[in-house]
């Protein structure tokens, strides 16, 4: 399975309206959770879950602070869960970084 959905609206930080960050966050990183979430209950052998992040999640740029955030957690997120799934055998997680 391949998390590769994302939004990237720009929004200078100061101008970011609320709804705006919480969409970028719902996108890039809920999706990303509950895809991988949903994806592991059903215990489906072989295969692997793929998280897509970006080069904006190690290094920051004006007007995407929002975008670069949900990246940065996206890349935690994967290392969390390779380590917490793959212990058991049940789990190949792997992050591109685009």
């Amino acid at each position: 399975m391949v998390n590769n959905a994302g939004i990237y609206p720009d929004h200078a930080l100061l101008d970011m309206p609320v709804e705006a960050w919480d969409a970028v966050m719902t996108v890039n990183l809920r999706g990303t959770f509950l895809c991988t979430q949903a994806r592991q209950r059903r215990q489906l052998q072989g295969g692997a879950v793929v998280n897509l992040a970006s080069a904006a999640a190690f290094s920051a740029r004006v007007g995407v602070a929002h975008y670069s955030t949900s990246k940065a957690s996206v890349v935690m997120f994967t290392k969390s869960a390779a380590q917490e799934l793959g212990r058991s055998g049940s789990a190949s997680i792997r992050l591109l970084r685009g």
